[in-house]
């Protein structure tokens, strides 16, 4: 086993799902949007409240100053024999 440093990635895997949930709250809101509008208009509040998140201040202190995490990590022999 061996620990070296990593870069530190922040994935939003759940987008998708904000995006519908997005949509449902407007359709249930504005019954007469519809189509494209509702598409775009969801994507965008969506995006909004992403950046909402990502740019508040818990968010904010949490990785403040953490640009690399040390990992651990053991070759696998599968691995090995490749090399």
């Amino acid at each position: 086993m061996f620990t070296e440093s990593a870069p530190l990635v922040v994935v939003f895997t759940k987008y998708d799902r904000l995006v519908r949930t997005k949509r449902a709250e407007l359709k249930e809101d504005f019954e007469n949007l519809t189509g494209e509008e509702l598409k775009q208009r969801s994507t965008h509040e969506a995006r909004n409240a992403l950046e909402s998140f990502a740019n508040s201040k818990t968010v904010k202190e949490a990785m403040n100053g953490i640009r690399y995490a040390n990992v651990s990590s053991m070759i696998s022999p599968s691995f090995s024999d490749q090399c």
